[in-house]
């Protein structure tokens, strides 16, 4: 992650843009994000459009792009957070998740969904 990207400690998120293909915008600290996330999603169906789901003190939250915002294949964006802990405990409905999530990220994903790359080389 670069300083471009939003301050969100602990949360994960996975996304794509307008051009650019899914990948971590947010690592949650980790060096390697992806078995983490795959951890807590074990249990969604990758093709449900929305999921929440609570695994051993996290959650896999998944919603389509509040904005209704599709790539340039006019595919819906999805936004998958795996939301630490501290934070999920809120969280027991996907409509919940975005109430909480959405607001800490959405700023900075306006400015880079239709951006050629999600964040500045460095």
């Amino acid at each position: 992650m670069t300083s471009a990207s939003p301050d969100v400690a602990g949360l994960i998120w996975l996304t794509r843009g307008k051009s650019w293909g899914f990948r971590f915008i947010l690592d949650g600290g980790l060096p390697d994000p992806l078995p983490e996330y795959e951890r807590v999603f074990e249990r969604v169906d990758q093709d449900e459009p929305a999921a929440c789901d609570r695994v051993a003190g996290a959650v896999a939250l998944r919603f389509p792009d509040p904005q209704k915002r599709r790539d340039a294949s006019g595919r819906v964006i999805p936004h998958d957070f795996v939301v630490p802990e501290e934070l999920g405990l809120a969280i027991e409905t996907v409509d919940v998740g975005i109430e909480l999530v959405w607001p800490l990220v959405s700023e900075w994903y306006d400015r880079v969904w239709d951006a050629a790359k999600p964040v500045a080389d460095t």
